[in-house]
């Protein structure tokens, strides 16, 4: 489902890193939405602006399409700042989860 979906718009943003267009959420029947993070044993060739393959990839699963809305915007915020770092060099959980706390309610929404 998630490729089928790069048919109608490309979500590789470079440095390896895919995240969810916005025009495309995943919603579901849940209280919070969920942002899963998964770093590709192969790599995925799509349009990049850096000419690299996709080696890291988000998903996010909304209750609502404003929360996909809202959580592309915090991902993208958090890329763009320190949670970069710690995605691009795949490092541990708690220390992506860590950066993505520092970063979180920051940037458009602060």
């Amino acid at each position: 489902m998630v490729l089928a979906r790069q048919v109608h718009g490309e979500t590789a943003i470079g440095a390896g890193i895919a995240i969810p267009h916005a025009r495309f959420p995943i919603v579901v029947h849940a209280q919070e939405p969920v942002a899963a993070l998964g770093f590709l044993r192969h790599a995925l060739r799509m349009t990049t602006p850096d000419g690299l393959a996709v080696t890291t990839l988000f998903l996010l699963l909304t209750p609502t399409i404003r929360a996909h809305l809202d959580l592309c915007a915090r991902l993208a915020w958090g890329l763009s700042t320190e949670l970069a770092g710690p995605v691009q060099s795949r490092a541990d959980d708690a220390t992506i989860l860590a950066a993505a706390r520092r970063t979180d309610g920051r940037g458009a929404h602060a």
